[in-house]
C-alpha cells in the first residue's frame, strides 16, 4: 500500500497484530525479568528486607574499609550491635564480617537470614579484632532467627 507522498505503509494482518502484542506484552517482560532478576532481588533484600531484619536481630550492617597487605578493601560488615539483642547474645561484635557467600556478601547474608526466619541458623564471621589486626580468625555462631511478624 502506498501513501499520498509515495512512501509505503506497513499493514499488519490479524496474525501480525497478535504476534506484535505477544512480543510486547509477554515476551519482552519475561526476558526483562530473567535478565534483571538478580539485581532486582538484591535491591529487594537491601531496601525492603534488611531494615526489618536488622531491627529484629539488633544490628546494622554496611560497608567497611579493611586494610590487607597495604591494600584497602570495601567489605560488608556488622557496623553496630544492639546490647542484649539477638546478635549480641550470639557473640557477634561490631566489625565482624560475614564470610562464605559467593554471590555478594550483603545479599547472600541478608538472604540467608531471610530464609532462616523461625529456624536456627549457623553463620561464619571473620572476627572484628582479626579484621583490624590483619590476621585471619573465624568464628561460627548459632542462633534462632525470629519469625516474620504477622500482618
Amino acid at each position: 500500500m502506498h501513501t499520498s507522498n509515495g512512501s509505503r505503509a506497513i499493514v499488519l494482518t490479524d496474525r501480525g497484530w497478535w504476534f506484535l502484542a505477544f512480543t510486547l506484552f509477554v515476551s519482552l517482560p519475561l526476558v526483562s525479568v530473567l535478565v534483571f532478576i538478580n539485581p532486582v532481588y538484591d535491591w529487594y533484600l537491601e531496601h525492603l528486607v534488611a531494615p526489618e531484619l536488622e531491627r529484629r536481630l539488633g544490628f546494622t550492617g554496611g560497608d567497611m574499609l579493611v586494610k590487607r597487605g597495604g591494600v584497602t578493601y570495601r567489605w560488608y560488615g556488622i557496623k553496630t550491635v544492639t546490647p542484649a539483642g539477638v546478635f549480641d547474645r550470639a557473640g557477634i561484635k561490631p566489625g565482624d564480617i560475614p564470610i562464605g557467600y559467593v554471590h555478594g556478601v550483603r545479599s547472600g547474608f541478608i538472604g540467608q537470614l531471610q530464609r532462616s526466619r523461625g529456624r536456627v541458623v549457623t553463620l561464619r564471621f571473620e572476627m572484628s579484632y582479626a579484621v583490624l589486626s590483619g590476621r585471619a580468625s573465624e568464628k561460627t555462631v548459632t542462633f534462632t532467627v525470629p519469625p516474620k511478624p504477622a500482618g
